[in-house]
Protein backbone atom coordinates (compact mmCIF):
# COMPACT_ATOMS: atom_id res chain seq x y z
CA UNK A 1 0.00 0.00 0.00
CA UNK A 2 1.54 3.51 -1.20
CA UNK A 3 1.34 6.32 1.17
CA UNK A 4 1.52 9.99 0.74
CA UNK A 5 2.95 10.85 3.69
CA UNK A 6 6.06 9.50 4.86
CA UNK A 7 5.91 7.86 8.63
CA UNK A 8 8.46 6.20 10.66
CA UNK A 9 8.61 4.02 13.69
CA UNK A 10 8.13 5.44 16.89
CA UNK A 11 7.22 8.90 15.26
CA UNK A 12 4.89 10.71 17.54
CA UNK A 13 1.50 12.86 16.78
CA UNK A 14 1.71 16.11 18.22
CA UNK A 15 -1.85 18.07 18.58
CA UNK A 16 -2.53 21.57 20.26
CA UNK A 17 -2.28 20.24 23.98
CA UNK A 18 -1.47 17.26 23.89
CA UNK A 19 1.25 14.60 22.91
CA UNK A 20 0.17 11.38 22.06
CA UNK A 21 3.31 8.41 21.82
CA UNK A 22 2.04 4.93 21.11
CA UNK A 23 4.01 2.04 22.53
CA UNK A 24 5.64 -0.90 20.85
CA UNK A 25 2.93 -3.02 19.40
CA UNK A 26 2.89 -6.49 18.79
CA UNK A 27 4.08 -7.62 15.29
CA UNK A 28 0.59 -8.24 14.37
CA UNK A 29 -0.38 -4.75 14.58
CA UNK A 30 3.18 -3.05 13.02
CA UNK A 31 1.85 -2.60 9.33
CA UNK A 32 -1.09 -0.80 10.59
CA UNK A 33 0.86 1.68 13.04
CA UNK A 34 1.94 3.61 10.02
CA UNK A 35 -0.61 3.63 8.68
CA UNK A 36 -2.87 4.77 11.08
CA UNK A 37 0.07 7.68 12.34
CA UNK A 38 0.37 8.37 8.77
CA UNK A 39 -3.93 9.27 8.27
CA UNK A 40 -4.52 10.70 11.54
CA UNK A 41 -0.86 13.17 10.90
CA UNK A 42 -2.85 14.29 7.35
CA UNK A 43 -6.03 14.65 9.03
CA UNK A 44 -4.67 17.35 11.62
CA UNK A 45 -2.93 19.19 9.17
CA UNK A 46 -5.68 19.34 6.77
CA UNK A 47 -8.12 20.05 9.39
CA UNK A 48 -6.39 21.29 12.26
CA UNK A 49 -8.42 18.69 14.58
CA UNK A 50 -6.70 15.65 16.33
CA UNK A 51 -7.69 12.47 15.08
CA UNK A 52 -7.37 10.58 18.31
CA UNK A 53 -10.34 12.60 19.40
CA UNK A 54 -12.85 9.33 17.60
CA UNK A 55 -9.85 6.85 19.40
CA UNK A 56 -10.26 8.14 22.74
CA UNK A 57 -14.42 7.96 22.54
CA UNK A 58 -13.94 4.62 21.72
CA UNK A 59 -11.81 3.35 24.43
CA UNK A 60 -13.57 2.16 28.00
CA UNK A 61 -13.55 4.65 30.52
CA UNK A 62 -11.15 2.49 32.85
CA UNK A 63 -8.86 2.47 29.82
CA UNK A 64 -8.71 6.57 29.14
CA UNK A 65 -5.43 8.55 29.42
CA UNK A 66 -4.22 11.57 30.72
CA UNK A 67 -2.77 13.66 27.72
CA UNK A 68 1.08 12.88 29.21
CA UNK A 69 0.40 9.35 29.40
CA UNK A 70 0.92 7.12 26.59
CA UNK A 71 -1.63 4.34 25.62
CA UNK A 72 -1.05 0.62 27.22
CA UNK A 73 1.08 -1.63 25.00
CA UNK A 74 -1.10 -3.65 22.45
CA UNK A 75 -3.84 -1.32 22.60
CA UNK A 76 -5.63 -2.72 19.66
CA UNK A 77 -6.48 -5.98 22.11
CA UNK A 78 -8.20 -3.04 24.25
CA UNK A 79 -11.86 -4.16 23.01
CA UNK A 80 -14.59 -1.57 23.93
CA UNK A 81 -17.62 -2.62 26.58
CA UNK A 82 -19.76 -3.69 22.63
CA UNK A 83 -17.62 -4.93 19.98
CA UNK A 84 -20.68 -6.13 17.94
CA UNK A 85 -20.96 -2.11 17.83
CA UNK A 86 -18.20 -1.86 16.11
CA UNK A 87 -17.95 -5.10 14.25
CA UNK A 88 -21.44 -3.34 12.57
CA UNK A 89 -19.46 0.08 12.09
CA UNK A 90 -16.80 -1.44 10.32
CA UNK A 91 -19.04 -3.01 7.58
CA UNK A 92 -19.98 0.62 6.85
CA UNK A 93 -16.44 0.86 5.94
CA UNK A 94 -15.91 -2.48 3.26
CA UNK A 95 -13.74 -1.02 0.82
CA UNK A 96 -11.07 -0.02 2.82
CA UNK A 97 -11.50 -2.93 5.55
CA UNK A 98 -10.90 -5.24 3.00
CA UNK A 99 -7.80 -3.66 1.65
CA UNK A 100 -6.40 -3.70 4.92
CA UNK A 101 -7.08 -7.44 4.90
CA UNK A 102 -5.35 -8.44 1.25
CA UNK A 103 -3.12 -6.66 2.49
CA UNK A 104 -1.63 -8.47 5.39
CA UNK A 105 -1.24 -12.33 6.16
CA UNK A 106 -2.58 -11.78 9.70
CA UNK A 107 -6.29 -11.03 11.06
CA UNK A 108 -6.19 -7.89 13.41
CA UNK A 109 -8.39 -7.60 15.78
CA UNK A 110 -12.04 -5.91 15.26
CA UNK A 111 -11.13 -3.08 17.26
CA UNK A 112 -7.90 -2.52 15.43
CA UNK A 113 -9.78 -2.79 12.28
CA UNK A 114 -12.37 -0.15 12.95
CA UNK A 115 -10.04 2.50 13.82
CA UNK A 116 -7.61 1.97 10.67
CA UNK A 117 -10.67 1.96 8.78
CA UNK A 118 -11.91 4.93 10.63
CA UNK A 119 -8.99 7.00 10.50
CA UNK A 120 -8.17 6.32 6.75
CA UNK A 121 -11.31 6.65 5.17
CA UNK A 122 -11.69 9.99 6.86
CA UNK A 123 -7.77 10.11 5.30
CA UNK A 124 -9.09 9.16 1.90
CA UNK A 125 -11.94 11.90 1.95
CA UNK A 126 -9.58 14.24 2.91
CA UNK A 127 -6.28 13.37 0.12
CA UNK A 128 -8.94 12.95 -2.25
CA UNK A 129 -11.08 15.78 -1.74
CA UNK A 130 -10.39 17.57 -4.89
CA UNK A 131 -10.92 14.66 -7.24
CA UNK A 132 -14.43 13.84 -5.36
CA UNK A 133 -15.16 17.84 -5.68
CA UNK A 134 -14.24 17.90 -9.94
CA UNK A 135 -16.25 14.13 -9.83
CA UNK A 136 -19.56 15.74 -8.29
CA UNK A 137 -18.87 18.67 -10.82
CA UNK A 138 -18.80 15.97 -13.62
CA UNK A 139 -21.79 14.16 -12.50
CA UNK A 140 -23.87 17.34 -11.55
CA UNK A 141 -23.19 18.49 -15.38
CA UNK A 142 -23.83 15.52 -16.58
CA UNK A 143 -27.25 15.23 -14.79
CA UNK A 144 -28.31 18.76 -16.08
CA UNK A 145 -27.42 17.52 -19.63
CA UNK A 146 -29.21 14.88 -20.08
CA UNK A 147 -32.06 16.06 -17.99
CA UNK A 148 -31.90 19.30 -20.55
CA UNK A 149 -32.07 16.60 -23.52
CA UNK A 150 -34.77 14.72 -22.28
CA UNK A 151 -36.65 18.09 -21.78
CA UNK A 152 -35.79 18.81 -25.49
CA UNK A 153 -37.15 15.17 -26.47
CA UNK A 154 -40.05 16.26 -24.28
CA UNK A 155 -41.26 19.35 -26.32
CA UNK A 156 -40.46 17.62 -29.80
CA UNK A 157 -43.31 15.20 -28.62
CA UNK A 158 -45.10 17.85 -28.01
CA UNK A 159 -44.51 19.93 -31.04
CA UNK A 160 -45.25 16.34 -33.01
CA UNK A 161 -48.77 16.16 -30.98
CA UNK A 162 -49.45 19.57 -32.04
CA UNK A 163 -48.40 18.83 -35.56
CA UNK A 164 -50.49 15.70 -35.65
CA UNK A 165 -53.84 17.53 -34.69
CA UNK A 166 -53.14 20.08 -37.02
CA UNK A 167 -52.78 17.81 -40.07
CA UNK A 168 -55.85 15.65 -38.73
CA UNK A 169 -57.73 19.17 -38.56
CA UNK A 170 -56.41 20.43 -42.36
CA UNK A 171 -57.16 16.92 -43.95
CA UNK A 172 -60.87 17.16 -42.72
CA UNK A 173 -61.52 20.62 -44.35
CA UNK A 174 -64.09 20.61 -47.30
CA UNK A 175 -62.51 20.99 -50.36
CA UNK A 176 -63.24 24.12 -52.43
CA UNK A 177 -64.81 23.14 -56.26
CA UNK A 178 -64.05 25.44 -59.31
CA UNK A 179 -66.39 28.03 -60.62
CA UNK A 180 -64.82 27.36 -64.11
CA UNK A 181 -61.86 25.27 -65.14
CA UNK A 182 -59.36 26.97 -67.04
CA UNK A 183 -56.57 24.77 -68.98
CA UNK A 184 -53.88 23.76 -67.00
CA UNK A 185 -50.05 22.27 -68.39
CA UNK A 186 -48.90 19.73 -65.95
CA UNK A 187 -45.09 19.62 -66.52
CA UNK A 188 -43.59 16.26 -65.72
CA UNK A 189 -39.71 16.30 -65.72
CA UNK A 190 -38.17 12.51 -66.78
CA UNK A 191 -35.06 10.93 -65.46
CA UNK A 192 -34.41 7.16 -65.76
CA UNK A 193 -37.03 4.59 -65.23
CA UNK A 194 -38.20 5.58 -61.73
CA UNK A 195 -40.22 2.85 -59.73
CA UNK A 196 -43.63 2.17 -61.03
CA UNK A 197 -42.84 4.92 -63.86
CA UNK A 198 -45.82 3.59 -66.26
CA UNK A 199 -48.34 3.34 -63.23
CA UNK A 200 -47.57 7.20 -62.42
CA UNK A 201 -47.99 8.53 -65.66
CA UNK A 202 -51.39 6.79 -66.59
CA UNK A 203 -52.93 8.24 -63.80
CA UNK A 204 -52.60 11.56 -64.91
CA UNK A 205 -54.81 9.97 -67.74
CA UNK A 206 -58.10 10.81 -66.08
CA UNK A 207 -58.37 12.95 -63.58
CA UNK A 208 -61.77 14.26 -63.86
CA UNK A 209 -60.44 17.89 -65.39
CA UNK A 210 -62.12 18.88 -68.99
CA UNK A 211 -59.09 20.29 -69.83
CA UNK A 212 -55.38 19.58 -69.57
CA UNK A 213 -51.96 18.67 -70.90
CA UNK A 214 -49.00 16.30 -69.50
CA UNK A 215 -46.16 17.25 -70.99
CA UNK A 216 -42.94 14.87 -70.60
CA UNK A 217 -39.68 16.00 -70.75
CA UNK A 218 -36.35 14.86 -71.27
CA UNK A 219 -33.04 15.76 -71.22
CA UNK A 220 -32.48 13.72 -74.89
CA UNK A 221 -33.00 10.25 -76.50
CA UNK A 222 -30.39 8.26 -74.72
CA UNK A 223 -32.21 8.63 -71.67
CA UNK A 224 -33.64 5.18 -70.46
CA UNK A 225 -37.67 6.96 -69.74
CA UNK A 226 -37.42 8.36 -73.68
CA UNK A 227 -38.76 4.79 -74.99
CA UNK A 228 -41.92 4.43 -72.56
CA UNK A 229 -42.25 8.26 -73.03
CA UNK A 230 -42.45 7.72 -76.61
CA UNK A 231 -44.67 5.19 -76.84
CA UNK A 232 -47.12 6.91 -74.35
CA UNK A 233 -47.67 9.91 -76.36
CA UNK A 234 -47.80 7.78 -79.33
CA UNK A 235 -50.51 5.81 -77.22
CA UNK A 236 -52.94 8.62 -76.02
CA UNK A 237 -51.98 11.78 -78.20
CA UNK A 238 -54.34 14.21 -76.77
CA UNK A 239 -53.01 13.98 -73.55
CA UNK A 240 -48.88 13.55 -73.54
CA UNK A 241 -46.64 15.28 -75.18
CA UNK A 242 -43.04 14.62 -75.16
CA UNK A 243 -40.48 17.54 -75.74
CA UNK A 244 -36.57 17.14 -75.19
CA UNK A 245 -34.26 20.10 -73.37
CA UNK A 246 -33.21 22.84 -75.53
CA UNK A 247 -29.96 24.13 -73.69
CA UNK A 248 -28.99 24.55 -70.60
CA UNK A 249 -29.07 27.67 -68.82
CA UNK A 250 -27.93 26.16 -65.48
CA UNK A 251 -26.38 23.35 -63.21
CA UNK A 252 -29.62 22.14 -61.84
CA UNK A 253 -30.82 19.61 -64.78
CA UNK A 254 -34.56 19.41 -63.31
CA UNK A 255 -34.55 23.55 -63.60
CA UNK A 256 -32.99 22.82 -66.97
CA UNK A 257 -35.93 20.72 -68.21
CA UNK A 258 -38.57 23.32 -66.83
CA UNK A 259 -37.33 26.20 -69.01
CA UNK A 260 -37.97 24.30 -71.73
CA UNK A 261 -41.25 22.41 -70.67
CA UNK A 262 -42.87 26.02 -69.94
CA UNK A 263 -42.02 27.10 -73.32
CA UNK A 264 -43.48 23.84 -74.97
CA UNK A 265 -46.85 24.99 -72.52
CA UNK A 266 -49.91 25.49 -74.20
CA UNK A 267 -52.05 26.32 -71.11
CA UNK A 268 -51.61 29.60 -68.29
CA UNK A 269 -51.74 27.72 -65.06
CA UNK A 270 -48.13 25.54 -64.61
CA UNK A 271 -48.27 22.47 -62.63
CA UNK A 272 -44.48 20.88 -62.37
CA UNK A 273 -45.20 17.50 -61.01
CA UNK A 274 -42.35 14.96 -60.55
CA UNK A 275 -42.15 11.55 -61.95
CA UNK A 276 -42.79 9.68 -59.11
CA UNK A 277 -46.09 11.32 -57.77
CA UNK A 278 -49.54 9.59 -58.26
CA UNK A 279 -52.54 11.83 -58.00
CA UNK A 280 -56.11 11.29 -57.55
CA UNK A 281 -59.29 12.24 -59.54
CA UNK A 282 -59.92 15.90 -58.21
CA UNK A 283 -56.11 16.92 -58.06
CA UNK A 284 -56.46 19.38 -60.69
CA UNK A 285 -59.63 20.89 -59.66
CA UNK A 286 -58.94 21.85 -56.47
CA UNK A 287 -56.38 23.72 -57.96
CA UNK A 288 -58.31 25.78 -60.04
CA UNK A 289 -60.95 26.70 -57.16
CA UNK A 290 -57.82 27.63 -55.13
CA UNK A 291 -56.57 29.81 -57.88
CA UNK A 292 -59.56 31.93 -58.24
CA UNK A 293 -58.31 33.82 -55.71
CA UNK A 294 -56.17 36.30 -57.10
CA UNK A 295 -54.23 36.55 -54.13
CA UNK A 296 -53.16 33.39 -54.52
CA UNK A 297 -49.46 33.23 -56.20
CA UNK A 298 -48.72 29.59 -55.92
CA UNK A 299 -50.25 25.95 -54.65
CA UNK A 300 -48.30 22.93 -53.33
CA UNK A 301 -49.57 19.91 -52.09
CA UNK A 302 -49.19 17.46 -48.62
CA UNK A 303 -46.79 14.32 -49.26
CA UNK A 304 -47.52 10.81 -48.61
CA UNK A 305 -45.23 7.91 -49.00
CA UNK A 306 -46.34 4.82 -51.08
CA UNK A 307 -46.26 1.11 -52.20
CA UNK A 308 -42.79 0.23 -50.30
CA UNK A 309 -41.74 -2.97 -50.89
CA UNK A 310 -37.58 -2.79 -49.34
CA UNK A 311 -36.48 -1.88 -45.93
CA UNK A 312 -34.98 1.71 -47.80
CA UNK A 313 -38.50 2.59 -49.49
CA UNK A 314 -40.03 1.80 -46.09
CA UNK A 315 -38.03 4.20 -44.22
CA UNK A 316 -38.40 6.38 -47.40
CA UNK A 317 -42.41 6.38 -47.26
CA UNK A 318 -42.18 6.11 -43.32
CA UNK A 319 -40.31 9.49 -43.29
CA UNK A 320 -42.81 11.36 -46.11
CA UNK A 321 -46.27 10.14 -44.48
CA UNK A 322 -45.38 10.67 -40.38
CA UNK A 323 -42.88 14.23 -41.69
CA UNK A 324 -42.79 15.70 -44.77
CA UNK A 325 -45.98 16.10 -45.67
CA UNK A 326 -47.55 16.46 -42.04
CA UNK A 327 -44.50 19.31 -41.33
CA UNK A 328 -45.71 21.34 -44.56
CA UNK A 329 -49.08 21.43 -42.87
CA UNK A 330 -47.90 22.24 -39.51
CA UNK A 331 -45.25 24.68 -40.54
CA UNK A 332 -48.29 26.56 -42.76
CA UNK A 333 -50.93 26.41 -39.50
CA UNK A 334 -48.70 27.01 -36.81
CA UNK A 335 -45.87 29.08 -37.93
CA UNK A 336 -47.29 30.42 -40.83
CA UNK A 337 -44.18 29.49 -42.98
CA UNK A 338 -44.78 27.98 -46.47
CA UNK A 339 -42.90 24.58 -47.40
CA UNK A 340 -43.38 24.34 -51.09
CA UNK A 341 -42.31 20.88 -52.27
CA UNK A 342 -41.35 20.37 -55.89
CA UNK A 343 -43.63 16.80 -56.21
CA UNK A 344 -46.82 19.11 -56.43
CA UNK A 345 -46.59 22.93 -57.15
CA UNK A 346 -48.80 24.97 -59.61
CA UNK A 347 -48.06 28.53 -60.42
CA UNK A 348 -49.28 30.86 -62.73
CA UNK A 349 -47.41 31.52 -66.25
CA UNK A 350 -47.49 35.62 -65.90
CA UNK A 351 -46.26 35.52 -61.90
CA UNK A 352 -43.75 32.96 -62.62
CA UNK A 353 -42.68 35.42 -65.24
CA UNK A 354 -42.79 38.26 -63.03
CA UNK A 355 -40.03 36.17 -60.57
CA UNK A 356 -37.74 35.49 -63.77
CA UNK A 357 -38.83 32.61 -65.15
CA UNK A 358 -37.74 28.71 -64.42
CA UNK A 359 -34.04 30.46 -65.18
CA UNK A 360 -34.10 32.29 -62.30
CA UNK A 361 -33.64 29.34 -60.36
CA UNK A 362 -31.06 27.49 -62.81
CA UNK A 363 -28.82 27.64 -60.35
CA UNK A 364 -30.29 26.84 -57.28
CA UNK A 365 -30.62 22.93 -55.44
CA UNK A 366 -33.90 24.33 -53.65
CA UNK A 367 -35.93 25.83 -56.59
CA UNK A 368 -39.29 24.90 -55.11
CA UNK A 369 -38.45 26.13 -51.64
CA UNK A 370 -36.92 29.47 -53.17
CA UNK A 371 -39.87 29.95 -55.87
CA UNK A 372 -42.32 29.27 -52.73
CA UNK A 373 -40.87 32.09 -50.77
CA UNK A 374 -40.38 34.43 -53.78
CA UNK A 375 -44.31 34.56 -54.15
CA UNK A 376 -44.87 35.93 -50.76
CA UNK A 377 -42.02 37.81 -50.08
CA UNK A 378 -41.55 39.55 -53.90
CA UNK A 379 -44.75 39.34 -55.54
CA UNK A 380 -46.63 39.60 -52.19
CA UNK A 381 -48.76 36.52 -52.93
CA UNK A 382 -50.05 33.90 -51.29
CA UNK A 383 -49.22 30.24 -50.84
CA UNK A 384 -52.22 28.08 -50.51
CA UNK A 385 -51.59 24.40 -49.35
CA UNK A 386 -54.21 22.15 -50.82
CA UNK A 387 -55.94 19.04 -49.18
CA UNK A 388 -56.13 16.38 -51.78
CA UNK A 389 -52.58 14.55 -51.52
CA UNK A 390 -50.26 13.29 -53.38
CA UNK A 391 -48.78 9.85 -53.27
CA UNK A 392 -45.16 9.78 -53.58
CA UNK A 393 -44.48 6.17 -54.60
CA UNK A 394 -40.65 4.41 -53.65
CA UNK A 395 -40.62 0.99 -54.10
CA UNK A 396 -37.20 -0.28 -54.35
CA UNK A 397 -34.97 1.83 -52.44
CA UNK A 398 -31.95 0.28 -49.97
CA UNK A 399 -31.07 1.31 -46.83
CA UNK A 400 -27.95 2.77 -48.29
CA UNK A 401 -30.51 4.89 -50.81
CA UNK A 402 -32.38 6.28 -48.32
CA UNK A 403 -29.06 7.02 -46.43
CA UNK A 404 -27.82 9.28 -49.79
CA UNK A 405 -30.70 10.83 -50.16
CA UNK A 406 -31.71 12.34 -46.82
CA UNK A 407 -27.98 13.25 -46.87
CA UNK A 408 -28.13 15.21 -49.68
CA UNK A 409 -31.79 17.02 -48.25
CA UNK A 410 -29.80 17.45 -45.13
CA UNK A 411 -27.62 19.82 -47.37
CA UNK A 412 -30.32 21.75 -49.14
CA UNK A 413 -32.30 21.91 -45.55
CA UNK A 414 -28.47 23.41 -43.59
CA UNK A 415 -27.96 26.08 -46.38
CA UNK A 416 -31.61 27.16 -47.81
CA UNK A 417 -33.08 27.78 -44.00
CA UNK A 418 -31.96 30.03 -40.95
CA UNK A 419 -29.57 28.39 -38.77
CA UNK A 420 -31.60 28.73 -35.69
CA UNK A 421 -34.31 27.21 -37.84
CA UNK A 422 -31.71 24.03 -39.17
CA UNK A 423 -30.97 23.46 -35.65
CA UNK A 424 -34.25 23.73 -34.20
CA UNK A 425 -35.50 20.69 -36.69
CA UNK A 426 -33.91 18.50 -34.60
CA UNK A 427 -36.48 18.90 -31.91
CA UNK A 428 -38.93 17.00 -34.15
CA UNK A 429 -36.36 13.89 -34.21
CA UNK A 430 -37.04 12.96 -29.90
CA UNK A 431 -35.34 9.59 -29.88
CA UNK A 432 -31.81 10.74 -30.75
CA UNK A 433 -32.28 13.23 -28.08
CA UNK A 434 -33.29 10.78 -25.29
CA UNK A 435 -30.84 8.01 -26.62
CA UNK A 436 -27.99 10.92 -26.44
CA UNK A 437 -29.18 11.89 -22.64
CA UNK A 438 -29.14 8.17 -22.42
CA UNK A 439 -25.71 7.28 -23.08
CA UNK A 440 -24.69 10.46 -20.92
CA UNK A 441 -26.25 9.46 -17.58
CA UNK A 442 -26.93 5.50 -18.05
CA UNK A 443 -29.49 4.58 -15.58
CA UNK A 444 -32.44 2.66 -14.86
CA UNK A 445 -34.77 5.63 -15.01
CA UNK A 446 -33.34 7.31 -18.18
CA UNK A 447 -33.37 3.79 -19.70
CA UNK A 448 -37.02 3.50 -18.61
CA UNK A 449 -37.84 7.17 -20.12
CA UNK A 450 -35.79 6.60 -23.85
CA UNK A 451 -38.46 3.25 -23.89
CA UNK A 452 -40.88 6.10 -23.27
CA UNK A 453 -40.05 8.15 -25.54
CA UNK A 454 -39.05 5.77 -28.47
CA UNK A 455 -43.10 4.23 -27.70
CA UNK A 456 -44.45 7.40 -27.71
CA UNK A 457 -42.38 8.52 -31.27
CA UNK A 458 -43.65 5.81 -32.57
CA UNK A 459 -47.40 5.86 -31.79
CA UNK A 460 -47.34 10.00 -33.13
CA UNK A 461 -45.58 8.41 -36.48
CA UNK A 462 -48.11 5.86 -37.00
CA UNK A 463 -51.32 8.12 -35.90
CA UNK A 464 -49.99 10.88 -38.34
CA UNK A 465 -49.39 7.98 -41.17
CA UNK A 466 -52.47 7.04 -40.79
CA UNK A 467 -54.13 10.05 -41.11
CA UNK A 468 -52.95 10.88 -44.21
CA UNK A 469 -53.61 7.42 -45.35
CA UNK A 470 -51.11 4.94 -45.20
CA UNK A 471 -51.09 2.17 -42.67
CA UNK A 472 -47.50 0.15 -42.16
CA UNK A 473 -46.77 -3.48 -41.36
CA UNK A 474 -45.82 -4.90 -37.73
CA UNK A 475 -42.10 -3.49 -39.19
CA UNK A 476 -43.40 -0.09 -37.58
CA UNK A 477 -40.91 0.55 -34.16
CA UNK A 478 -37.48 -0.98 -35.66
CA UNK A 479 -38.46 1.35 -39.00
CA UNK A 480 -38.82 4.52 -36.77
CA UNK A 481 -35.77 4.07 -34.84
CA UNK A 482 -33.90 3.22 -37.76
CA UNK A 483 -34.86 5.80 -39.67
CA UNK A 484 -34.72 8.72 -37.24
CA UNK A 485 -31.42 7.38 -36.22
CA UNK A 486 -30.19 7.95 -40.12
CA UNK A 487 -31.87 11.23 -40.12
CA UNK A 488 -29.90 12.71 -36.94
CA UNK A 489 -26.73 11.39 -38.58
CA UNK A 490 -27.38 13.12 -41.73
CA UNK A 491 -29.08 16.42 -40.25
CA UNK A 492 -25.67 16.67 -38.28
CA UNK A 493 -23.15 15.71 -41.25
CA UNK A 494 -24.94 18.91 -42.93
CA UNK A 495 -23.10 21.21 -40.07
CA UNK A 496 -19.43 19.58 -41.44
CA UNK A 497 -20.55 19.14 -45.49
CA UNK A 498 -21.73 21.31 -48.41
CA UNK A 499 -21.48 19.20 -51.41
CA UNK A 500 -23.67 17.02 -52.69
CA UNK A 501 -23.07 13.83 -54.89
CA UNK A 502 -24.24 12.72 -58.48
CA UNK A 503 -22.64 9.82 -60.28
CA UNK A 504 -19.39 9.96 -58.74
CA UNK A 505 -19.18 14.17 -59.44
CA UNK A 506 -19.56 16.37 -56.31
CA UNK A 507 -21.29 19.67 -56.65
CA UNK A 508 -20.18 22.09 -53.84
CA UNK A 509 -23.56 24.30 -52.52
CA UNK A 510 -23.52 27.65 -51.05
CA UNK A 511 -25.78 29.69 -49.00
CA UNK A 512 -29.58 29.76 -50.54
CA UNK A 513 -29.09 26.65 -52.19
CA UNK A 514 -27.25 28.31 -55.05
CA UNK A 515 -25.05 26.10 -56.94
CA UNK A 516 -20.76 26.82 -57.03
CA UNK A 517 -20.03 27.28 -61.04
CA UNK A 518 -19.17 23.83 -61.95
CA UNK A 519 -18.30 22.23 -65.76
CA UNK A 520 -21.01 21.28 -67.69
CA UNK A 521 -20.94 17.98 -67.92
CA UNK A 522 -21.17 17.31 -64.39
CA UNK A 523 -24.58 16.54 -63.40
CA UNK A 524 -27.24 17.17 -60.23
CA UNK A 525 -29.64 14.15 -59.38
CA UNK A 526 -33.22 14.99 -60.12
CA UNK A 527 -34.03 15.49 -56.13
CA UNK A 528 -37.56 13.05 -56.40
Amino acid sequence: MSHRFATTRGSALTAPGMRRTIAPMTRADAALRDAILEAAEHIQSETGSSAWAAFDELVPADTARSPAAPPPPAWSCHLPPNPADFRAKVETFPTRSADFREGCSWRPSGFTVFVASLLLNRHGAAAEAPQASDSVVQRTMANALSLCLFAAAALGLLALSVQLWLTTRHLRGSKPLPRSCPPISILKPLCGLDDALEENLLCFLDLGYPSYEVVLGLKDHRDPAFGLALRLTRKHPARFRLVLQRGEPGHNPKVNQLVTLAEAARHDILVISDSNARVGRGYLSEMAALFEDPSVGCVTNPIVGFDERRWGSLLDNLHMSSSVGPGMIGAKLFAGQDLVVGKSMALRRADLERLGGFRAVADILAEDYVLGKAVSQVLGMRVALARTLVMSVSRHRSIHDFWRRYARWSVIHRTALSAPTYVAQVLLNPIPLAGAATLIEPTRETVIALLGVTLAKTAIDVTTASALGHRFGRRLMPAVVLKDLILFASWARAFFVRTVEWRGNQLRVRAGSRLDAEPAQQELEILS
